[in-house]
């Protein structure tokens, strides 16, 4: 596997410290910023009025560390309670993180680590209302970038920007967002609405068996995440317009095939992700495609 180094980030050490000194319940979606949950760890350094800080900080980091000592980690890398804190200290697509503490809750000195982490699927590591973490996955696809006919459809859609977004192509599922901050960075609008729409499953989570039925399909609250987790999705297409007429950023997704109603989101594995790749006729990616059929 190949390991991402994290790198210390200032903006999200500022978050952290405000988070923690607001000496309130951390939620459990992760540090909200901007509607998108950041991953977090927390502990208490001591509870002593008298210690080294750097010392006591290092031995707590150290014991979130060891739980991979004390745990057999399966080889699918699946989520267990018992190496929790272990998890976010090795995740490979943590790029920024940053850590703070203080004294000014009455509790003990603690200290909140924050991880710039998305959830993965495949490999396990999405949290999901309903089961806690979301189930592996047995045969999803490696999802490839369509800029030629997807992502055309996509800005047709999203450029014009005084009439409403028009309805998804036929055969196609379809993800749109309308951002308020009119001068946020295209990208960062991009990777909002992305984040937004796979926190559904962290807010309304999907079932055990995984089955998206008509009623879910009905009410919508899930829907924008099963687009993007559905294993039959193997293409996709983006286009992130700034509408001035309209004061915000559009940011429209298309997806090369609908998920079908009453049907499972995605094939649960039974002991490790990639064990059905073989059924459609692909083998399991390394590195950056790790867990998905290519």
């Amino acid at each position: 596997m190949e390991q991402i180094r994290q790198e210390w980030d200032c903006n999200i050490e500022v978050i952290a410290h405000e988070a923690l000194t607001n000496c309130t319940a951390l939620p459990e979606s992760g540090i909200d910023v901007n509607g998108v949950g950041l991953d977090f760890r927390l502990g208490t350094i001591s509870t002593r009025k008298e210690f080294d800080v750097l010392a006591e900080s290092k031995k707590l980091l150290t014991k979130w560390y060891n739980e991979v000592k004390q745990n057999d980690i399966p080889p699918g890398l699946s989520y267990k309670p018992a190496y929790h804190n272990f998890c976010a200290i090795v995740r490979d697509d943590a790029r920024g993180m940053a850590c703070t503490y203080t004294t000014v809750c009455g509790d003990g000195t603690k200290m909140l680590c924050v991880y710039s982490a998305p959830r993965l699927l495949a490999t396990g590591w999405a949290k999901n209302k309903q089961t806690v973490y979301a189930p592996i996955a047995a045969k999803m696809n490696f999802v490839t970038y369509d800029e030629q006919v997807l992502g055309q459809e996509a800005n047709s859609k999203s450029s014009v920007c005084r009439a409403k977004i028009e309805e998804p192509t036929p055969g196609r599922a379809m993800n749109i967002e309308e951002i308020g901050n009119y001068n946020m960075p295209l990208q960062d609008a991009l990777e909002l609405a992305i984040t937004t729409w796979w926190r559904q499953v962290e807010t309304e989570g999907i079932p055990a068996d995984l089955m998206y039925t008509g009623a879910m399909a009905s009410e919508g609250k899930i829907t924008k995440f099963v687009n993007m987790a559905s294993e039959n999705i193997d293409s996709v297409g983006c286009a992130v317009t700034r509408c001035k007429e309209i004061g915000k950023i559009r940011v429209v997704c298309e997806y090369n095939t609908v998920p079908g109603k009453d049907e499972v989101v995605y094939t649960k594995a039974t002991k490790k992700p990639c064990s059905g790749c073989t059924q459609i006729k692909k083998t399991c990616g390394t590195h950056y495609s790790e867990g998905l059929c290519v």
